[in-house]
């Protein structure tokens, strides 16, 4: 028997009682996928939406942006930014396209082409800038990237640079950020490796995190351990999320235990035997003999997964 089967969310669908309400919490939410001029991506704008929601079920005042051109990104960061003043907890979700150049990481709009060295820099968003504006305004900053894929123009940049300059300032995946002074960094998988979209409608690292985040009186560190340990198993060891923080104090993101049940029996489950396909456009179908297993998007964009009943 034929089955489809998406990375399921149906949490948000359950009730969820505000908590926080003493604190004064943002969020700046942003999730690229249609790129003009770089491999278009399956999950993002899914990855923010349910991110988004998850964080107004929590407190936050959440300014979301989907498919963002660079205008729309500086517009999104000047309004978080304003935000921020007297903030107790400031959080910023990317979901997208993002790469690392000279030790230093960009998120990228879907208008961006990269061709020259210059082109990072006034073409793109740097993750400074962001960290800059967080740490003036929030008592603690939590940065959360799910933006570890390929970098799309990494062969332009190469023939910009020259061999000696790229080899030393181009990388695959992100940098990692030092935290300093109250600060956490999550990111989708482990600096200079690549994270994948994922086959579903989420993407492995937002599936863990918007399953975790909600679970009540978790502290934030636990509960990123749990993540990377949930995307880790379910990505077969292949993806591993990695975390830095400088937190100066204990951050509960949830603490009603009215949904710490409802959590528990959210994730899907499928049995070992089972074969998962992955139909992708214009690809030939790939055989998984795992769950839980995913794909990178950026070079095959899939559109559904089939579950069949193994053969008796």
């Amino acid at each position: 028997m034929l089955r489809l089967a998406f990375a399921a969310m149906a949490v948000f669908c359950l009730s969820f009682a505000p908590t926080h309400a003493d604190e004064h919490r943002v969020a700046l939410v942003i999730g690229n996928a249609n790129y003009t001029h770089a491999a278009k991506l399956q999950n993002p704008v899914n990855d923010a939406n349910v991110i988004a929601e998850a964080l107004r079920r929590l407190d936050f005042d959440v300014i979301e942006g989907t498919d963002l051109d660079y205008d729309g990104m500086r517009g999104a960061l000047k309004e978080f930014s304003s935000s921020l003043i007297g903030a107790d907890v400031a959080l910023f979700f990317y979901a997208g396209h993002g790469i690392q150049a000279f030790g230093e990481n960009f998120v990228l709009p879907i208008d961006v082409s990269l061709t020259s060295e210059a082109d990072i820099s006034f073409d793109t968003v740097s993750l400074n800038l962001i960290m800059r504006q967080m740490n003036r305004g929030a008592r603690t900053s939590i940065i959360l990237l799910d933006a570890c894929r390929n970098n799309p123009f990494e062969d332009e940049l190469a023939r910009s640079l020259g061999p000696g300059r790229s080899a030393l300032g181009l990388g695959q995946g992100l940098a990692e950020i030092k935290a300093r002074g109250g600060v956490l960094v999550g990111y989708a998988t482990e600096p200079g490796a690549v994270a994948y979209d994922g086959v579903g409608t989420n993407s492995p690292f937002t599936t863990a995190l918007a399953l975790q985040m909600l679970e009540p009186n978790v502290e934030i560190n636990t509960m990123l351990t749990r993540v990377r340990a949930r995307v880790y198993e379910d990505t077969d060891g292949r993806q591993r999320p990695w975390t830095s923080s400088s937190l100066l104090r204990e951050t509960f993101l949830a603490t009603d235990p009215a949904a710490g049940g409802a959590l528990s029996n959210s994730s899907p489950s499928f049995p070992e035997a089972e074969i998962r396909r992955i139909s992708t456009l214009g690809e030939t179908s790939v055989i998984l003999t795992k769950p839980h297993y995913w794909t990178d998007a950026c070079s095959a964009r899939v559109t559904k997964v089939a579950l069949l009943d193994p053969p008796p």
